[in-house]
């Protein structure tokens, strides 16, 4: 068994498996998103916690639209498996290929 710290088993502890856990709210980065932000905006309006992963039982909501230095911010919500950084950014492009292969294309 791999070394734990205490005040982190008892947050986990303190999670229930039913309710969805909150990750930390991170920013995804594009310059493709920066040059066609006013096209972007009503696509990421409309979007709310679809494209789970099943690999890493993650969903994506967006719960901010805020242009901040070429910045959209995100929020994970976790359904089960483990806290993985790649895991979360796999979802958000994931996400940006389905909304917005054209301007992917573009880039």
């Amino acid at each position: 068994m791999r070394g734990v710290d205490k005040g982190d088993e008892m947050r986990k502890s303190s999670v229930t498996t039913s309710t969805p856990m909150v990750l930390d709210t991170f920013l995804v980065k594009s310059r493709a998103i920066r040059s066609n932000f006013s096209h972007l905006q009503p696509q990421l309006s409309s979007m709310s916690s679809h494209c789970l992963d099943t690999s890493s039982q993650l969903t994506v909501q967006v719960i901010q639209i805020q242009f901040l230095n070429e910045m959209i911010m995100f929020r994970c919500i976790k359904d089960g498996g483990r806290k993985d950084e790649d895991a979360l950014n796999m979802v958000v492009e994931k996400i940006f290929l389905i909304n917005s292969t054209d301007l992917f294309r573009n880039e």
